[in-house]
């Protein structure tokens, strides 16, 4: 894969994996019973944003760390790299740890649901929704680790613009005004003395 094609399938992971990421966010993680007694009961759903909130920064890092894979090389390229897997391994552990556990997040969601502090829930079931924040997580954390170790190798977003040596060099046959105005000298002083330049 030459180093442009490479650069663009990274590009490509990184966006779709914050994409996956930001959209599982806006989803529903779990739901649960709430309330009980003479104030009846409601169900209660959280979404991934609500049960882990770091994730939605992480994924706008991710984009933004798109971005800057096009616009660094090298030793920059490295470090983007190396922001963007912390990133993707964030996302996954974070995802993991709120599917495990997303009691703080409903018993608040309840506590607003019914107007009591500290409200149980109950029947606590969780969405198929965070699988999908760990695939893009896991994608952004491969994208970041290939970029860490290879991005040095791959094309900059200036460099087919740019010429080897940085110089561009005169076309053949043209050069600076004096060689091309001295024939014109020549032929206008041999008018002068009478003689055709014609000839």
């Amino acid at each position: 894969m030459t180093g442009r094609r490479a650069l663009a399938v990274a590009v490509l992971g990184c966006l779709a994996g914050a994409g996956l990421v930001l959209l599982a966010a806006g989803q529903p993680w779990a739901h649960a019973v709430a309330g009980g007694g003479a104030a009846g009961v409601t169900t209660v759903r959280v979404s991934g944003a609500e049960v882990v909130a770091v994730v939605s920064g992480l994924a706008v890092l991710a984009l933004a760390g798109s971005v800057a894979l096009l616009a660094t090389r090298r030793t920059g390229r490295r470090l983007v790299g190396a922001v963007l897997a912390l990133a993707g391994l964030s996302i996954v552990a974070g995802t993991l740890a709120g599917r495990t556990d997303p009691g703080p997040a409903l018993r608040e969601a309840a506590g607003e649901a019914t107007g009591r502090i500290g409200a149980p829930v109950t029947d606590v079931a969780t969405t198929g929704w965070p699988w999908l924040a760990v695939a893009g997580g896991l994608l952004v954390l491969a994208t970041g680790l290939a970029a860490a170790v290879l991005g040095p190798r791959w094309s900059a977003m200036s460099s087919r613009y740019e010429r080897d040596g940085g110089v561009v060099a005169p076309a053949s046959g043209s050069g600076t005004d004096e060689p091309a105005a001295a024939p014109t000298r020549d032929a206008w002083a041999a008018l002068d003395r009478g003689t055709d330049p014609t000839v």
